[in-house]
Formats: structure tokens, C-alpha cells, sequence
């Protein structure tokens, strides 16, 4: 009887279990639904912590927990589950209704617990997110005015989709060229396709160099490292390039998508030297260049058709139409200006860069202005012509600390985010600006020039917030201008290694230099009129010598960038050391 009665005992104990829970949820109705509202309002707490650190690193790109925007979606979901509950009443005369909520508030408590539980358990790192991890559509920074029409000419929009077509198409050519005349708009398409491929996550990782006139694979080897992560640490070209082809062998093996855009070629690039050498499986290449030759030969060095987009210069009354829309429609009705204006135009080549500048220009000019600008145009051919609509943009600036600003502009190399930061301490170091007695002064002044000469379509906006852009025909009227005069300016952001002590020049004003490759400063480094140094991309095996700044008794401001080697203050000269 014993035996029979334990039975019976565990067979009721395990009948009266549930059956307390179900009565539970009738007659402690009210505190399953208190417990819900305050365990909600503590999962709002912790919701709200979590939404600031994701915007906190969206705004530093820094990385996010995969999970964290399914649990905010779970959270608000368990939120909107109890607001119906609580919609509903409490039902206190209806044990039904009662029951119901209860139940329902119990089980809701449930799921707060586990989503609390959830959070204690995502691990943030915080760590900063490749540039070129494609995580999510990107919204531009860059603004757009009147004078960007450019981006939608019709003519534009065929080889705009052709370009994009090659792009998507998985089994078509691993190798796409923009190609074109300088200023026709071949690296404005680019970023909308780049752009384009980003919004519609194309691809898993898009990497964008520059190289430019003066090729430095040690630089542009870093950028490319840059885009995938940590830096690297190899010193010779070739352990780097082996780097690099290990790191783009692993995301060909997880068979990930890369698009790897090269911008702005001038000369033959070897892949190998940047790890692309077969080029991976998934991987694609960009080009953008003035020569179609050049592209082909990258192309077969990597044993792939190219699919060429020519990108020309606008139909002719596009052109016209690109600038009197930049000028005011309105203009035309002056009979003298109309005939004018149509020979600008056709003074432009229909490039779309001459016309911009030259129609922000003479907008609101009167008409001798017109006709002395037609005149000078009259004279040259099509490549002296750009660069005389460039100085004759430079030379209607108003102001001379404008022009000082636009200046400092070619420090820089080419396609550089120039931070209007250190514009501000360059112009306040040198003593560039007007009636200003503070820093803060200073910054604001640099911004209102940076503006204007936006206006002026001598800048452009970068994408990187706070910084500037030149377009590189614009530098190329840049280090014209600075590489005259008495005190011209010494810059080198290429082959450092050409650069020798021939070439030095003691009336030197300004220097700017990549010091990538470089081993050691000239110990015959004099320059008496040297106002502004400005070092870039030195490694720890850079030497210099201890009196280096002995003979730069008017240095006034000095500029370290991702430099190792430390400034070492105590061969400053005089009145540096001394804060002057």
C-alpha cells in the first residue's frame, strides 16, 4: 500500500503542478502584469544604452554585434506585444479575460528575460570596421549644388549602365575601364559606381587607390592594406605584396566578392607588386586613366578581356545647356552674351570640369569680362585652355587669404581628403590671415574661405567629414603656381628616390614630402627661407641629422604625418623651441 500510495502521491503532485500554474495566471493576474511593466521598463533602459554605443560607432565606424539589430527588432516587437495587452483592460469582472492576461503578461516577462539575458551576452569590440567592408548602404556626405548637374548628363547615363552591367555580370571580363581625357568626368562616374555597388552590396569589399602621376608602390601598397585593416608591417615591396596576396587568397577561398579600383593610371602597374597577381577568383578591377593602352596591358598581365566605357565630352548642346543652367537662363536673352557664351563653350572642348569653373567665374561678371575671358581663350589650344580657365578662376578670387588657402591646397598628394583642420593651422602658423587673433578666429575664417572657393568650384567636397578635395587638374595649376617665383615650393609624393640633392634649392619656401622608401635626410639640408615642413609616411629606418634644423632659422610651422620617427624638440630651432 505504501508502493501504491507513492505512486499516487507524484501521479497528483504532477497533476497540481500545472494546474497551479494555470490558476496562477487568474489569481495573481495583476502581479504577472506589474512584474511585465517593470521588467519592460528596465529592457527600455538597457534598449536605449545599446541604440547610443551602435550610433556611437556608426558615427566612428567602429564594429557592431551582427545581432544587435535583430534584438532591437525583438525588442520592440515584446513592446508592442504588451502595449496590446495593457489595450485590452484588465478584465477583473471577466476570470476569462483575467486568465488571458495573465497568461500572456507571464509569458511576455519571459521573453524580457531572455532578451536582457541576450544583451549581457553580446560582446562588442569596438574595434575599427576596414574601410573597404561594404557593411550597408552608404549615405554620401558630399553635398550637392547647382553646379553638379554634370552627374546627370543625359549623355552620360548609357555608359553609365554599360559600366555598371560589366560590374554585375559574374562571368563577364574581371577587368573594366573608364577611359577619357582629363576633366571629361572619369573619376566622377567612378564614385557613382563605386556608389551605386556599395547601396546595392554588390560586393563584400571595395578598395579604391589612387595612383596618379608619381607611382609609389610603397604607398600605394599601404592604402590597399588600409582598406582591408591593420597596416602593414613588412618593409620591402615584395614581402608586402606577399602579404597582400595571402589576405585577398582568403577571401577568395570564403568566396567573397572584391572590387578593387585603381584611379587615375598613367603608366603600367604591376598587380603582382599589390598581390593581384593572378587575379583572385571573385575579384574584379576598376580602371580609370587617359590611356586605353595602359588598361589593355594591365588586363592581359592578368590574363582578362577589358571592357573599355569611353567616357567623352558632352554632346554639344548638352554642353551649352550644362552651362548656361550654371550661369542663369536668363543671361541668354542678352543677344552679345549668348554668342559669347557659345563660343566659351566650344573654347571648353564640351569638357564638362572647363565649363563649370568658367561659368561659376563669369556668372553675375559684366560683358567686357566675357570678352576678355573669349580672348584669352582665343589663343591657346584645348590643354593651355583648362589651365587658363583655372587661373582665370584663381585670378577672380577675391580675397588674397582665399587664394593663400587654395594654395596650401597643393601640399597635399593627389585625390587627398585635405582636412580643413590642418588648412586652419598651416594659414594661422604662417600668418596667412587677416585680423585674426585666436585660433578659433582662425578656424573660422579657414572654413568661410573653404566655402568660398567650394563656391567656386576651385574645391570639391570630400567624403571624408571635414575635408577638401582638387580636382588634379586643378593641382596641376596648383604646383604651376607654387613652383615660381623667388621662394617657389619643393613637393614630392612620388619617386623619393629620384629626388637628390641636385635638385635642392636654398630658396625653398615651402617643402612637402613622402618619405616612403626614404632612408636619410642630406646632411646638406639648408634652407634659410623655409617657412613650412611637412613630412609624410616616414618609417623608423629614417635618419636625420642632428642639426637638421639648424639652417631653418624662419620655420614656422612643421607638419608630422604617420611619421615613426619622433620630433625631437630640442633641434627645433630657436623660434620654434620657444613657441613663437
Amino acid at each position: 500500500m505504501e508502493f501504491v500510495s507513492a505512486i499516487i502521491g507524484s501521479i497528483v503532485e504532477s497533476l497540481i503542478a500545472p494546474v497551479k500554474k494555470q490558476l496562477g495566471y487568474l489569481f495573481s493576474s495583476m502581479k504577472h502584469v506589474r512584474s511585465m511593466n517593470t521588467r519592460m521598463k528596465q529592457l527600455e533602459d538597457t534598449s536605449l544604452d545599446v541604440k547610443k554605443h551602435m550610433d556611437k560607432n556608426n558615427r566612428n565606424y567602429l564594429e557592431i554585434p551582427a545581432h544587435v539589430q535583430v534584438w532591437l527588432e525583438k525588442v520592440e516587437k515584446t513592446k508592442e506585444d504588451l502595449e496590446n495587452i495593457l489595450s485590452t483592460g484588465n478584465g477583473c469582472f471577466n476570470m476569462k479575460m483575467r486568465y488571458q492576461e495573465g497568461k500572456n503578461a507571464f509569458k511576455i516577462t519571459e521573453e524580457i528575460e531572455r532578451l536582457i539575458k541576450e544583451n549581457l551576452e553580446m560582446a562588442w569590440s569596438d574595434t575599427k570596421i576596414p574601410l573597404g567592408k561594404v557593411m550597408s548602404h552608404n549615405a554620401s556626405t558630399s553635398t550637392q549644388s547647382d553646379g553638379d548637374a554634370q552627374n546627370h548628363l543625359k549623355s552620360r547615363v548609357k555608359r553609365f549602365k554599360d559600366a555598371l552591367e560589366f560590374l554585375q555580370q559574374d562571368h563577364m571580363s574581371k577587368v573594366i575601364a573608364l577611359c577619357g581625357m582629363g576633366g571629361v568626368g572619369k573619376t566622377t562616374m567612378m564614385e557613382q559606381l563605386k556608389k551605386t555597388a556599395e547601396d546595392k552590396k554588390m560586393f563584400d569589399w571595395i578598395v579604391k587607390v589612387v595612383i596618379g602621376q608619381q607611382t609609389n608602390m610603397l604607398s600605394i601598397q599601404q592604402v590597399v592594406a588600409e582598406y582591408m585593416g591593420p597596416s602593414l608591417t613588412e618593409t620591402s615591396v615584395a614581402a608586402r605584396a606577399d602579404r597582400l596576396c595571402i589576405t585577398f587568397g582568403k577571401m577568395s577561398e570564403k568566396k567573397e566578392k572584391v572590387l578593387v579600383i585603381l584611379d587615375d593610371i598613367w603608366e603600367t602597374i604591376e598587380l603582382k607588386d599589390i598581390g593581384l597577381n593572378p587575379l583572385p577568383n571573385g575579384f574584379k578591377l576598376l580602371l580609370t586613366s587617359r590611356h586605353e593602352r595602359i588598361c589593355r596591358e594591365i588586363a592581359v598581365a592578368v590574363n582578362s578581356d577589358l571592357k573599355v566605357v569611353r567616357v567623352e565630352v558632352t554632346e554639344e548642346a548638352e554642353a551649352h545647356n550644362f552651362f548656361w543652367q550654371i550661369i542663369g537662363f536668363f543671361i541668354q536673352h542678352d543677344p552679345e552674351l549668348k554668342q559669347i557664351g557659345g563660343d566659351i563653350v566650344r573654347r571648353c572642348g564640351f569638357l564638362p570640369l572647363a565649363i563649370k569653373l568658367i561659368a561659376t567665374t563669369l556668372k553675375f561678371q559684366e560683358n567686357f569680362v566675357w570678352r576678355d575671358t573669349l580672348y584669352r581663350l582665343k589663343k591657346n589650344d584645348l590643354d593651355k585652355n583648362v589651365q587658363e580657365i583655372v587661373e582665370i578662376s584663381y585670378n577672380y578670387i577675391p580675397k588674397e587669404e582665399e587664394k593663400a588657402i587654395f594654395l596650401l591646397c597643393g601640399l597635399f598628394p593627389d585625390d587627398f581628403d585635405i582636412p580643413v583642420e590642418e588648412l586652419t593651422r598651416y594659414a594661422w602658423g604662417l600668418q596667412l590671415l587677416t585680423e585674426v587673433s585666436n585660433l578659433g578666429d582662425a578656424r573660422n575664417r579657414t572654413k568661410t574661405c573653404v566655402r568660398n572657393l567650394k563656391s567656386a568650384n576651385l574645391l570639391m567636397d570630400s567624403d571624408h567629414l571635414g575635408c577638401v578635395k582638387l580636382h588634379d587638374l586643378v593641382l596641376t595649376f596648383v604646383l604651376g603656381r607654387v613652383s615660381k617665383g623667388d621662394y617657389p615650393w619643393m613637393i614630392n609624393h612620388g619617386h623619393i628616390s629620384k629626388w637628390s640633392t641636385a635638385g635642392m634649392s636654398e630658396s625653398w619656401k615651402s617643402i612637402s614630402i613622402t618619405c616612403t622608401g626614404m632612408s636619410e635626410f642630406s646632411r646638406d639640408f639648408r634652407y634659410p627661407n623655409l617657412s613650412l615642413l611637412r613630412l609624410m609616411h616616414g618609417d623608423k629606418s629614417l635618419k636625420f641629422p642632428e642639426d637638421f634644423y639648424e639652417k631653418m632659422e624662419n620655420l614656422e610651422v612643421i607638419a608630422y604625418e604617420k611619421m615613426q620617427y619622433p620630433l625631437l624638440w630640442k633641434m627645433l630651432p630657436p623660434k620654434l623651441a620657444s613657441g613663437k
